[in-house]
């Protein structure tokens, strides 16, 4: 028999996001150094949760990525951990006096040449001649079944939140990927299409298409008295200069 907690489910994991609050990238850091650390100046607070029915990738489809329902008696059957995917909306801003370019990236590719189709989002930041990835569930993406002991080790070594360099990515992924490899040869299983090092590095370095928050707007003018009846109705201007990113 499997009970639930709704009201932890419809509730209460929305209120421990939430208990969060906004999150500073690294606290303390002092943007007026500048240099190569500047991205390192942003906050991330999360906004809604969504949390998705229990599936399974059978890999049965032409793409193979074809989603069934996901039972407790599958997990059982297979030795599966009976999980659920979790969409958290999250606010990610940098303050745009650094000379930042942010902007949200949706990778999209076909399918071709043993590679299987996919999309994905993320954050990039360019600043000069250097690109920054910003990625909000990145160690959820290098999971696998039956993992060895060493592949979990190293799943718990990565971050939750990525953010760097593109090159060091492209390195990591790569890494990742093998170990991927070997810890599902130990067990007798294959390595799924969406596992493969070329499917994972698409994911980041696919084909392309960054949405970038708008420029902020101009401050209105000053503010003019108008007399009526001798009163005066006026509003003070706001500005406020920073870049901000949403992504869901």
């Amino acid at each position: 028999m499997v009970t639930c907690n709704c009201y932890f489910i419809n509730h209460g994991i929305q209120r421990v996001f939430d208990s969060f609050g906004e999150i500073t990238v690294e606290p303390g850091y002092d943007p007026s150094r500048r240099g190569e650390g500047d991205w390192r100046y942003a906050s991330v607070k999360f906004g809604k949760v969504t949390l998705e029915r229990p599936r399974v990738w059978t890999g049965e489809s032409s793409d193979g990525k074809e989603v069934l329902n996901f039972l407790p008696r599958h997990a059982r059957l297979q030795n599966m951990m009976y999980s659920s995917r979790m969409k958290v909306q999250v606010h990610f801003q940098m303050e745009s006096d650094l000379g930042h370019n942010a902007a949200v990236c949706r990778t999209k590719w076909d399918g071709s040449g043993g590679l299987t189709a996919g999309n994905y989002e993320f954050i990039d930041v360019l600043r000069s001649d250097k690109r920054y990835i910003v990625d909000l569930d990145f160690s959820g993406e290098f999971e696998i079944a039956r993992p060895t002991d060493l592949y979990n080790l190293l799943l718990q070594i990565l971050p939750g939140v990525f953010v760097g360099r593109s090159e060091d990515l492209k390195k990591i992924v790569k890494l990742i990927c093998d170990a991927a490899k070997r810890s599902l040869k130990r067990r007798g299983l294959h390595l799924p299409p969406w596992r493969k090092n070329r499917y994972m590095q698409n994911k980041w370095f696919g084909p392309c298409r960054r949405t970038a928050a708008p420029n902020p707007p101009l401050p209105p003018p000053p503010p003019t008295a108008v007399t009526v009846k001798c009163r005066s109705v006026g509003f003070d201007a706001v500005s406020d200069g920073r870049l901000f990113v949403r992504t869901r």
